[in-house]
């Protein structure tokens, strides 16, 4: 490969990946763990590429394979450190009674070396909850507040390391959550999982694509060039 199309091939690499992962955070942002880690990989892989005569560059078919296989296992992490989303059965609910507060507290919920993180739960009886909301996000179970004062009943179940999530919450006849809106937060939950794995595959197979295009174009020309 020419000297010249060598430090070409490198800019390349290293803008797409940079945009791979700036895209990534918004199109895929539960990904971005394993969206770092490929985008190195890829860099990697693509500068050894580029480092490489026309000759012995591998086919197409390599060039795809290899990075969809990297993408998968972005995917694998991905699904491995997701969440749980089936519930327990009914009969293992666990089920408190308790008095709604006015407002949700804000706690930390995990401790490291290099800092804590912290979220807001609803806390009742000493014990931290979440609500799983139909969008497919975790609250601090906002439609408790404005019935402050009034007592619920909740069905809940252990969510480590978090505290509790919520199944059901009920303020006399009222249902303020239900498992009906759980599996919705699910489904939700779901359809941005497969919205990931699609742009995972789209951002780390199309280098593949414009890796071979640009070794094509480049024996092109100097195929051109040793005929001239």
């Amino acid at each position: 490969m020419s000297n010249n199309l060598y430090p070409i091939l490198v800019t390349i690499a290293r803008l797409y990946n940079v945009a791979a992962v700036i895209i990534a955070f918004y199109v895929a942002p539960n990904y971005l763990l394993a969206v770092g880690i490929i985008a190195v990989i890829t860099f990697s892989m693509v500068v050894g590429y580029a480092a490489k005569s026309p000759k012995d560059l591998p086919s197409l078919r390599v060039f795809f394979t290899s990075h969809a296989v990297i993408a998968l296992m972005a995917i694998a992490i991905a699904h491995f450190f997701s969440i749980t989303d089936t519930p327990l059965e009914q009969k293992d609910w666990q089920t408190i009674t308790a008095t709604l507060p006015k407002q949700p507290t804000e706690l930390v919920f995990a401790q490291s070396k290099s800092g804590s993180s912290r979220d807001e739960f609803l806390v009742l009886n000493g014990k931290r909850f979440r609500c799983l909301e139909t969008d497919g996000y975790h609250s601090s179970c906002p439609k408790a507040y404005p019935l402050a004062g009034h007592t619920a009943s909740i069905h809940y179940a252990e969510d480590y390391p978090y505290g509790f999530i919520v199944y059901e919450m009920r303020v006399a006849d009222q249902a303020l959550y239900s498992i009906a809106d759980y599996h919705k937060g699910v489904q939700a939950i779901a359809a941005r999982r497969r919205k990931g794995d699609q742009w995972l595959l789209i951002l780390f197979v199309l280098p593949a694509v414009i890796m071979y295009l640009l070794n094509k174009i480049n024996r092109l020309i100097k195929h051109k060039s040793s005929a001239g």
